[in-house]
């Protein structure tokens, strides 16, 4: 039984090593943790074998267990500085010595110039200390109280939420050490009793566990890569437990091989788990940068932009003596300045979607005369096309909650749209009862649209390919007007009966009785 809880022990101290390596392979929290993971798995056995080889064969065993006690517990202190940092906070000058003394005192561990060798008493094996085992008893005890007196530190200077995270590391610590000081070496050395180091595995989890979730926890934990660790810590557990029910040797040397191949693969899975989750952070990070650019650049050519579009209206109408073909290119100018000034616009909506910043304010509205004015304010663009655009209600008034100003550019998007895209013919904009919802259309007898255009229309940076060269456009002013209809609790959508068959756009939304 014995056994069977050290063995469990360590599969799970060597997987959660395993799990928090491969969460970040280069940073240096994760690498230390993981060392001292193995370095846990290791001196569990070494300590169990200390207490259960025949007297003549335990001192190479009590001498490992002082062999990886020591890294251990230095790791453990560098580890309390570095957390939660990549890099490791010591200076490497420091860092050379401390590693250098490490090494010093593990191989004295080895000599006789700690423990010189075994005299038994009432048939309790005792090691006969050396000279030098008050070097390693002091280096082992500082290493620790400066591990953990750094810990209680960082967790008063700490800000609230990273203090939770310091109170699971620095608890598990305490509980942890204190335990394996009390059990490993105050009541063996003072009372003669091993009764408890067969269990020094089990009172190592407290702080491997609680450092676990802080490192999980300040490393944004990922829902996906965490229920991949459960499933196979689980499928690793039942594993270990046929090992260690094995009837026969064959049948637990078959497990054995399972449970070694079943780590390794675990570790390649969750690596390329790892490895998909951090293209996806690219991926996002690239997009937070694309915006953050076309905010940059739209914010700075839009005052030019401004001046350029003032001084072309000054020219049109305000100054004498201007020739007509002067005023004509001033128009021109205006126009396109306009044109500009909307995809500018556009741009920068998209940015506010992007970070959330988007903000409506909501008021009581009569939406039939705030669309019929609309559509009359268009109807001059609509003539210069030569085309009929109507306005059809079967009510004369219906009331909604709406962002006016949103709203507005809403349904000028959308039959700016019609009138761009229809050579001939007409737009009509309708505005319906239907039961507790107004249902708003914008139709025409344009270029009309395929279905695989359809089903991506309101995505973003999405135009029409066979149109891109003759009518310039963002492509996001559709996916701009999905978020303003479905921030008002409403609904678009668009139909067409296909390519040069006209399209009809729709917008339901709730009406406020």
């Amino acid at each position: 039984m014995i056994l069977i809880i050290h063995i469990v022990v360590n599969v799970i101290l060597i997987y959660l090593g395993l799990i928090v390596f491969l969460r970040d392979k280069k940073n240096a929290t994760n690498i230390i943790f993981s060392l001292i993971a193995l370095l846990n798995s290791l001196w569990s056995f070494a300590n169990y074998f200390s207490v259960t080889f025949p007297p003549e064969q335990i001192l190479i065993w009590i001498r490992l267990v002082i062999f990886f006690a020591i890294p251990h517990a230095i790791l453990f202190a560098i580890f309390m500085s570095t957390f939660p940092h990549e890099k490791i906070y010591v200076s490497r000058k420091i860092l050379v010595l401390i590693i250098f003394w490490m090494f010093i005192m593990m191989f004295i561990s080895l000599t006789p110039l700690v423990f010189e060798g075994i005299k038994i008493k009432n048939n309790i094996p005792i090691p006969t200390p050396g000279k030098l085992i008050g070097f390693i008893t002091f280096t082992f005890f500082a290493a620790l109280g400066y591990g953990i007196f750094i810990g209680v530190q960082k967790y008063y200077k700490e800000s609230m939420q990273n203090k939770k995270l310091w109170k699971y590391i620095v608890g598990g610590a305490i509980l942890s050490y204190s335990s394996i000081i009390i059990t490993q070496f105050i009541m063996v050395n003072f009372f003669k009793n091993t009764i408890f180091v067969y269990y020094g595995p089990v009172f190592i989890l407290p702080f491997v566990l609680g450092t676990v979730y802080s490192i999980f926890k300040y490393q944004a934990l990922n829902v996906r890569i965490t229920w991949a660790e459960i499933f196979i810590f689980l499928m690793i557990g039942s594993i270990t437990f046929q090992l260690l029910t094995s009837k026969d040797d064959f049948n637990l040397l078959l497990n054995f091989l399972v449970l070694i191949f079943s780590i390794i693969l675990s570790g390649f899975l969750i690596e390329n788990i790892l490895k998909e989750i951090k293209y996806r952070e690219r991926l996002e990070e690239l997009n937070r940068l694309k915006s953050e650019f076309l905010s940059f650049a739209s914010h700075q050519v839009k005052a030019p932009m401004a001046v350029v579009k003032g001084y072309a209206e000054l020219i049109m109408e305000g100054i004498e003596n201007v020739p007509e073909q002067a005023k004509d290119f001033a128009k021109k100018i205006k126009e396109s300045v306009d044109n500009l000034l909307v995809l500018i616009e556009e741009f920068m909506d998209y940015r506010r979607i992007e970070e959330g910043k988007m903000e409506l304010n909501f008021e009581k509205i009569d939406i039939v005369s705030l669309i019929k004015e609309i559509v009359e304010k268009m109807k001059l663009l609509a003539k210069e096309k030569n085309l009929n655009l109507e306005f059809e209600s079967n009510t004369d008034s219906l009331l909604v909650n709406v962002d006016k100003i949103r709203f507005s550019q809403v349904i000028q998007n959308l039959i700016d749209n019609a009138i761009k895209y229809t050579k001939e013919g007409w737009v009509k904009v309708q505005v319906d009862r239907k039961d507790n919802e107004v249902l708003i259309s914008v139709s025409d007898s344009g270029i009309g649209m395929s279905k695989e255009l359809q089903e991506k229309l309101f995505g973003q940076f999405v135009r029409d390919p066979s149109i891109k060269k003759e009518i310039r456009g963002t492509g996001l002013g559709l996916y701009i007007a999905k978020y303003i209809v479905e921030a008002h609790q409403g609904k678009i959508w668009a139909e067409s009966e296909g390519i040069g068959r006209g399209s009809t756009f729709y917008i339901k939304l709730p009406l406020r009785e």
